[in-house]
């Protein structure tokens, strides 16, 4: 069964830009997780890749793309590298 593609007027979007350098090229980066075999169950940790965008001229985040859960995390981590990216 083939599926359909719904048409998009490109001309009714608006660009997104990177708020670091007004860059409108990005790439799909991930933000790996560990979750821990007590967490999951498993009789092993595991690492949970979480897909993002990021600006390819200068690695910022597009913020819109993480998701709620892990960008309260990121946040949280005030003094930590990834966290420049979202900010």
């Amino acid at each position: 069964m083939e599926q359909q593609q719904q048409q998009i007027d490109l001309s009714k979007t608006t660009a997104i830009v990177c708020d670091s350098c007004d860059g409108q090229l990005f790439h799909e980066a991930l933000v790996l997780r560990k979750e821990s075999r007590f967490m999951s169950g498993l009789p092993y940790d595991r690492t949970v890749p979480v897909p993002v965008f990021a600006c390819m001229e200068c690695g910022t985040i597009v913020e819109d793309t993480i998701p709620q859960p892990l960008k309260e995390l990121l946040k949280d981590t005030s003094n930590d590298e990834h966290t420049e990216a979202i900010q």
